[in-house]
């Protein structure tokens, strides 16, 4: 297999070979809007008429370079933890923060979770015995 890029200014069809498959023909300039669009890599095979054998793509586009690499994201910041302000009686944080913190409180207590939506923050609960009910309350936050 060669690198070399052969002229393809006069050729009318170019065949491609890529994720192991025999595609084709295209014009040259379908070929380049693929390869700018990445729907082709470098590692993508062509062939047209009097070539002897198959070659790398990169080399039918000899004076177009690769864009470069994407740059890198930063790291996301680790959220803050929940916070509860007492002298406002606020709470503070994401939504599934403050509903993971409502369900640490509400174990603390030694009450039973029922059901937790962290998108929504809803936690329901079922309290113990109360002074109105033998069976305990039931409750959402």
């Amino acid at each position: 297999m060669s690198d070399v890029p052969m002229a393809t200014d006069n050729v009318k069809t170019i065949y491609l070979y890529t994720l192991g498959q025999r595609r084709g023909p295209y014009e040259k300039a379908e070929i380049q809007a693929m390869w700018h669009g990445g729907q082709i890599t470098k590692d993508a095979l062509y062939w047209h008429e009097g070539m002897p054998q198959w070659a790398a793509i990169s080399g039918l586009f000899a004076d177009t370079t690769m864009p470069p690499p994407l740059p890198e994201m930063p790291p996301t910041p680790k959220p803050e933890r929940a916070t509860y302000d007492a002298t406002t009686n606020t709470f503070r944080g994401t939504m599934p923060q403050v509903a993971k913190l409502a369900m640490r409180a509400i174990q603390a207590l030694g009450w039973k979770l029922d059901n937790v939506n962290e998108t929504l923050g809803l936690v329901t609960f079922e309290t113990g015995m109360t002074w109105g009910s033998w069976s305990g309350g039931s409750g959402s936050l």
